[in-house]
């Protein structure tokens, strides 16, 4: 339905109307009114667009938002996020129920105007850092756990410090250390044989073997 509307604008009412639109804005870009001289141009610049069939004040407002490469009067677009972010906020509303109406949209740019007083930023940058925390209020993942230690409860309290280091590492369980032994209990200890025997040690058994033999065997007897 709305895209029927906005095709059954002719191409010279487009043309005609944004250009008086833009207009009102343009020939004060480089001034910086007061709020309600503010809201007095964004109103009747907002009226002027919305002669457009199918275009209201949320649409209205993205069409004048266009002129923020050339001035920062340029009013915010209407967005959802970004008007259900400050009315909840900073307009005290309960039961937010959005009607994109003219007056409504007057009230929300009287908050804008807010954050924006002195026209240092651009009305559209704002809009679209609101935009974006609204969407992380809907996709923000929270923790379904309660931590055992809140920033309260630690302070200004440094974890890398000697002292808590130490005590993590209390919990931890002890490495054995090799303990380190002098030359004279070395020398105290029984000495065991190693394993590999050298090939000069290998022969050394046959060799006292034939000794012991020799040393036992009974010597022959003479013949007379």
């Amino acid at each position: 339905m709305l895209r029927k509307l906005i095709n059954d604008n002719e191409e010279q009412d487009v043309i005609y109307i944004t250009k008086y639109a833009f207009k009102i804005i343009l020939d004060v870009k480089d001034t910086k009114p007061n709020k309600d001289d503010y809201k007095k141009l964004i109103r009747e610049a907002l009226i002027t667009v919305t002669a457009l069939k199918g275009v209201g004040p949320a649409t209205g407002s993205l069409i004048l938002s266009l002129l923020n490469k050339i001035t920062n009067l340029a009013p915010p677009f209407y967005s959802d996020e970004a008007a259900e972010y400050l009315f909840v906020k900073y307009g005290n509303v309960e039961n937010l129920k959005l009607r994109y109406s003219l007056p409504e949209y007057m009230k929300w740019l009287d908050l804008m105007w807010n954050l924006n007083s002195d026209f240092k930023y651009d009305f559209t940058d704002i809009e679209n850092g609101i935009w974006a925390l609204k969407l992380n209020e809907y996709y923000e993942i929270k923790p379904d756990f309660n931590l055992p230690v809140t920033t309260e409860d630690v302070g200004d309290k440094n974890f890398n410090s000697e002292e808590e280091t130490k005590k993590d590492t209390t919990d931890e369980p002890k490495k054995e250390t090799k303990k380190e032994t002098s030359k004279e209990e070395e020398d105290k200890k029984p000495r065991t044989r190693s394993k590999r025997v050298k090939k000069e040690d290998a022969d050394e058994p046959e060799q006292t073997e034939e000794v012991i033999d020799k040393l036992l065997k009974k010597p022959k007897k003479s013949k007379k």
